[in-house]
């Protein structure tokens, strides 16, 4: 039960690195190897810090600092990243924007099963549940309610019609 409360308390990170590592791929891709070691560099005495910080609390210091760190430092890390590319900010905020509206109010809807059935179902049935419900209303939200459907048959149809790797089909 006590490792429960500490991924709670990552799961923040979580988020943040789902949006942050893809910016990696995006610098390496455009040849700006360079400022990703330095991003690489500074992200380490931030993440040092916070875990000093952190120890004196135990564990669920450490990661509500860890996380903390992480979210501070994910505009800056975005700003740094996409600085002189051809995507903005804003870009990436409308990229990202329906897939993470979706995720909350599936998050927010698993959450409300799992409150509603509570710990006297077994653990695995509420996991069971509580995943298929989340994925479900996700999938709902994001194709149908934001109408986002047609985007994703578009991009399934490009993937399969996209050549393999030195031209070979």
């Amino acid at each position: 039960m006590k490792a429960a409360v500490i991924f709670r308390l990552l799961a923040p990170t979580i988020l943040i690195f789902g949006m942050i590592n893809p910016l990696s791929w995006l610098l390496f891709s455009i040849g700006l190897q360079v400022r990703s070691l330095k991003i690489a560099l500074a992200i380490a005495p931030i993440v040092v810090t916070a875990y000093i910080i952190g120890l004196p609390y135990g564990p669920a210091g450490v990661a509500s600092a860890y996380s903390i760190a992480m979210s501070l430092w994910l505009i800056p890390h975005i700003i740094w990243c996409l600085h002189g590319t051809v995507i903005s900010p804003r870009d990436l905020l409308l990229a990202v924007s329906r897939p993470f509206a979706s995720g909350c109010i599936a998050g927010l809807c698993a959450f409300a099963i799992q409150q509603y059935f509570g710990p006297s179902s077994g653990a695995v049935v509420r996991l069971v549940l509580g995943g298929g419900v989340m994925f479900t209303i996700y999938v709902l939200v994001l194709l149908f309610a934001l109408r986002q459907l047609g985007f994703y048959l578009e991009l399934f149809r490009g993937l399969k019609r996209s050549p393999t790797v030195n031209g070979s089909a």
